[in-house]
């Protein structure tokens, strides 16, 4: 088992939206974005993050890149000690795991550390100024860097022909090429600073069938040839099956399993993912489906229900049990860390 790049522990994250009268009592209206997640990511691997809209995803992705500073909870990262000397290291020439939630987005260190983590966002169009052309745009993103003059361009180059792109589209503008082409950009721009960690969310979501199969390719190709870790966020669940080795499943903020992909899409333990799996397309016309969708609508996550959060949707709920007190992960697998479930089937 390779080493963990992240460790997450408790991490939550609450939006205060207010207040609310109700019965004569004023109280607070709280979303529970994220809610206490303790998981790990490991180096070298592409770790998917799925769930229905509003479980939490793209929160989850933004606060380990510290871009959201958490409610609670630590996002320790491998090697960092909490200066500015210690984020110069890489992970494989120094120890333990320094918490980067702590440290102002602005910050120095933070702003260092930034070389190492690096996000590909969902719509390529919006990610690049229609004004300026592309050469000069990634010349700009190869100096804040600390790239300039030959090094920069030969770096660029480089990427170029990593994503299949060509020369002939450096005097262009984003709104001159297609979005396969755009999100090679994106995914050469992440890669500019070489970094260790990329978080793609919905990178797929926005492109034709075709291009979308060509780009999950080039993902693959990257995480063998550079040693990338990769968080791929997305509701696709065909596409996370095809490019992830581990996947956590989210639902209103909570973990619900955490496992391979072999083991989330061929023996899916929680009632929740195998409601996931429901919507899944089939392989074949005709197939027939393996597991039934969920009962009901998605409940509040400004009012969660007590004990578990899917109580209300779920088909195998014991009364008295799933509705007073709320599951702990358990394992599984019989292995540390193999197959956690969060589910009172399984107490």
């Amino acid at each position: 088992m390779s080493a963990s790049l992240f460790e997450i522990r408790n991490l939550s994250k609450h939006f205060s939206l207010g207040t609310k009268r109700t019965g004569g009592v004023r109280r607070e209206l709280v979303l529970k974005a994220v809610d206490d997640l303790t998981f790990d990511i490991r180096e070298g691997e592409c770790f998917g993050v799925v769930g229905e809209s509003g479980s939490g995803k793209s929160t989850l992705g933004r606060l380990i890149l510290n871009l959201l500073t958490p409610t609670s909870g630590e996002v320790r990262y491998s090697g960092f000690k909490g200066d500015a000397k210690s984020v110069s290291a890489s992970a494989s020439d120094s120890t333990g795991y320094g918490d980067i939630s702590a440290l102002a987005p602005a910050s120095h260190e933070m702003k260092l550390l930034r070389r190492d983590m690096q996000m590909i966002f969902q719509n390529p169009r919006s990610s690049f100024n229609p004004k300026t052309p592309i050469r000069a745009g990634l010349r700009d993103v190869a100096r804040f860097y600390g790239l300039t003059g030959e090094r920069a361009d030969m770096k660029i180059e480089e990427l170029f022909a990593l994503t299949g792109l060509g020369r002939d589209i450096f005097g262009h503008r984003g709104d001159e090429l297609s979005g396969g082409q755009l999100q090679r950009l994106a995914i050469v721009r992440a890669l500019i600073p070489s970094p260790k960690f990329i978080m793609a969310d919905e990178a797929v979501s926005a492109l034709d069938v075709s291009v979308r199969a060509q780009i999950l390719g080039l993902f693959r190709e990257m995480k063998e040839r550079l040693g990338l870790t990769i968080m791929f966020v997305s509701h696709d669940l065909t596409v996370v099956e095809y490019i992830c080795d581990r996947v956590i499943v989210l639902y209103l903020g909570a973990i619900m399993e955490i496992a391979s992909a072999r083991d989330i899409f061929s023996a899916p333990k929680h009632p929740y993912t195998r409601s996931l799996l429901a919507a899944k397309p089939r392989g074949r016309p005709g197939e027939e489906k393996k597991y039934e969708r969920p009962e009901g609508e998605i409940p509040s996550a400004v009012d969660l229900p007590p004990g578990c959060r899917f109580y209300g949707r779920c088909r195998e709920r014991i009364p008295g049990v799933c509705d007073t007190a709320e599951p702990e992960a358990h394992d599984v697998s019989g292995a540390p860390g193999g197959h956690l479930v969060a589910c009172h089937l399984y107490r």
